[in-house]
């Protein structure tokens, strides 16, 4: 009796444990699914996650649905191509998650999501990574994409007309927005650390690009190519290494009420005629404004401040024409001005005036006969002279006070830097109290081998990845037995930096390998099921051998 409850008892245990097993196998491997869709369907929770084992294809008139929360791996390099309808809608608390299958997973692991001849595709608070193209609306297609987390791809949302691309965050990939059709709306975007452009159109017209912020693009910011009619305005550039506003065989634009700061150059016009140049904001590029082979361009109400080489430039083996440049704050540039170009006005007509620039030194006295204007009219007597015998006729005695006005207050320190390590992962996490202060955009990490040597900016943290109350940044790139000095520097939307948090530091100890593997939950488990499959094997035996003797 012992024996045969033992036995049974053996047995329920290894048929419970062999069932969990079974049922985590199952988990994992979800749903899978490929080939065409032809009639409404949903991916739903309950059957997540659904693995992408071959090509997709939605019919035309047929909606795909994918439930909140849902999961979507592709476990190869295959796609999913819409002729009806996508409709991906998570919410905050329940996101869409669309990514590799891999263990090791990689940009270009998966090929794409695409949007052909009349499909339209609806993407809200979904985290997609790791694609090669994450949307490519081509054809007629059309999208609304909205408030997603789009991280680690080559190609993100490619858009042809009629689509909107808002309140997205972009990071770590190699290309951002862009679009070859009209009638875009790309707005309130966030682009960090891209490889090439944040924001490109290439034959494209009649878009409204408005209140993106893009930091630290390898290449320009916003990007416009062969493009006419297009909008460019509110926008946040900062750090690129080349423009942050580039426009090259384009023309009819306006870009206004933008600032770029820290960039390659500022904005730049390369044969681009017939553009509106106003109100913005443009510091510590190379060149501020900068226009080659470019006519008939308005350059009014923008101040150019600390600029690196010139701040408003107008140049090119073609001249550029028929440029008038007036009502700008011009301060504090290294040149201040260039010109070459016979055609070209930097005033307004009297009295409405030329540009402020901060090292004009003449006075206003009304000293000329074409000032007739009771003193003082707030222009000089005397013209601003610059580069190839250039003059601004009227220039301005004080800052032209609508032009963006200059705010170089700097935000308040970030508080309470800590840093821990992690031996096994040889990596120093690195955590802060987020800024109270809303136009912080991002801090820049700085590392050191002594409190009192040389800090280098390491890397950039975006406030989009902060929680509430804190931020974080891990530093992989570190060595053992070295020891490493942190601080951290907020950066506000205009660019200023506040002063230094408090100083951390830490020493990466040598790493000893655990070679003991008998705690780990893999040995236990495996010596539970050795013992248990040891005890059936010898409790069957025994009932065998028990059997045989009664007969």
């Amino acid at each position: 009796m012992r024996r045969s409850a033992f036995l049974k008892l053996c047995i329920t245990i290894f048929c419970l444990f062999t069932g969990l097993v079974q049922l985590n196998i199952t988990d994992v491997q979800g749903t899978n699914v490929s080939g065409d869709i032809e009639s409404d369907t949903t991916w739903t929770l309950q059957n997540s996650p659904y693995i992408v084992v071959g090509n997709v294809r939605v019919e035309s008139g047929v909606t795909l649905t994918i439930e909140p929360g849902v999961q979507v791996r592709f476990d190869g390099y295959y796609g999913i191509s819409v002729y009806g309808v996508l409709r991906a809608m998570g919410n905050e608390d329940n996101r869409i998650n669309i990514t590799s299958n891999s263990e090791s997973p990689a940009p270009e692991d998966w090929r794409n999501i695409r949007i052909l001849s009349g499909g339209l595709i609806e993407m809200s608070f979904a985290d997609i990574s790791y694609g090669h193209y994450v949307a490519q609306i081509l054809n007629s297609g059309r999208g609304i994409i909205t408030h997603n987390n789009i991280f680690r791809n080559t190609y993100t949302v490619n858009i042809r007309s009629n689509s909107v691309v808002s309140n997205n965050h972009f990071s770590y990939n190699e290309y951002g927005i862009y679009s070859t059709g009209t009638n875009n709306t790309i707005n309130d975007n966030e682009f960090f650390l891209q490889s090439m452009d944040g924001v490109r159109l290439d034959i494209s017209s009649d878009n409204t690009v408005v209140g993106n912020s893009i930091f630290s693009a390898h290449m320009w910011g916003i990007s416009l190519r062969k493009s006419f009619n297009n909008t460019i305005a509110n926008n946040f550039v900062f750090s690129t290494m080349r423009e942050g506003i580039r426009l090259t065989g384009s023309s009819y634009n306006t870009i206004t009420n933008n600032t770029v700061s820290k960039c390659g150059d500022g904005i730049s016009l390369h044969s681009s005629n017939d553009t509106v140049i106003f109100s913005n904001l443009l510091s510590n590029n190379g060149h501020g404004i900068a226009l080659e082979s470019s006519s008939n361009v308005t350059i009014a109400n923008n101040t150019v401040f600390s600029n690196r080489f010139r701040g408003i430039s107008l140049t090119s083996q073609a001249p550029s024409t028929e440029t008038i440049v007036y009502h700008n704050n011009i301060i504090d540039n290294d040149y201040q001005g260039y010109n070459f170009g016979a055609s070209n006005f930097w005033n307004d007509s009297y009295p409405s005036g030329g540009n402020y620039w901060s090292d004009y030194s003449g006075v206003d006295l009304n000293g000329t006969p074409s000032q007739d204007v009771p003193p003082p009219d707030g222009l000089g007597d005397t013209p601003y002279e610059f580069s190839l015998n250039s003059k601004d006729i009227y220039p301005l005695m004080e800052p032209w006070p609508f032009a963006p006005q200059l705010d170089d207050t700097k935000p308040s320190p970030p508080e309470n830097l800590i840093a821990t390590i992690d031996v096994e992962r040889s990596q120093i996490t690195l955590r802060w109290e987020k800024n109270d202060e809303l136009d912080v955009e991002l801090y820049s990490i700085y590392r050191g081998e002594s409190e009192e040597g040389r800090f280098l900016d390491l890397w950039w943290s975006s406030r989009q990845e902060c929680s509430d109350t804190h931020c974080s940044y891990v530093d992989t790139w570190v060595e053992e037995g070295e020891t490493y000095w942190y601080y951290v520097v907020a950066v506000n939307l205009l660019g200023n930096d506040s002063p230094g948090s408090n100083k951390v530091n830490v020493t990466m100890p040598e790493h000893e390998p655990d070679t003991d593997s008998s705690t780990g939950p893999w040995f236990v488990i495996s010596l539970v099921v050795v013992a248990v499959t040891i005890a059936v094997i010898v409790s069957v035996a025994i009932l065998v051998r028990k059997k045989k003797r009664s007969l």
